[in-house]
């Protein structure tokens, strides 16, 4: 099912998921709103998932992981929001992932992904998501041919907002507790 670049607009049908045979679902560079039917995810045979490029909306389901087969996937430039699925990391022939331009992630990338063996391209550019600095993916993202992030690495020392709290203090706002101890931070404040 190939309906790349067609102006199409609408939501994806769930029906979609009733095509058990279905090898390729690439609809990306259209018009489409919504979510992704949770029966997209049931289409064991698939291996190309394609909707970059639309103006999808929700989160992606850790059910993703049942594309066992897929060797291709681009949810990038959409309107997803939420973290990134460890689900992802689990299908072991992904060759070409597309996350780029999709503003709503959020969080680090899952460490599952260091599993990924066969992945050549990683694209999540433009994103908020960022990548662990734990070495095994530090490691696994050089094997990575075209590795394309955030720039933004996931580490302890970054300012966490839910350890400041501020109150109304004069008609401005004013911080009044600073609770560090979950940063690690290398030079003096």
């Amino acid at each position: 099912l190939d309906f790349f670049n067609n102006q199409i607009s609408g939501s994806i049908p769930s029906e979609i998921g009733s095509l058990s045979n279905l090898l390729n679902f690439d609809v990306r560079t259209n018009i489409l709103t919504g979510e992704i039917p949770i029966e997209i995810y049931n289409l064991y045979n698939l291996t190309r998932f394609g909707v970059g490029n639309n103006q999808l909306t929700g989160t992606i389901s850790p059910s993703i992981g049942n594309l066992s087969d897929v060797y291709f996937i681009d949810i990038g430039a959409n309107n997803f929001t939420g973290t990134i699925p460890v689900a992802i990391g689990t299908i072991s022939g992904l060759v070409e992932l597309y996350m780029a331009a999709a503003s709503g992630f959020e969080g680090e990338i899952p460490l599952t992904f260091s599993n990924l063996t066969s992945l050549n391209i990683f694209s999540f550019q433009n994103t908020d998501l960022c990548e662990p600095s734990d070495p095994t993916y530090q490691s696994w993202k050089s094997t990575v041919s075209q590795y394309t992030g955030s720039e933004l690495v996931c580490d302890a020392t970054v300012f966490h907002p839910q350890n400041v709290t501020a109150k109304m203090v004069s008609g401005t706002q004013a911080v009044v507790r600073w609770d560090d101890d979950r940063n690690e931070f290398s030079e003096e404040l």
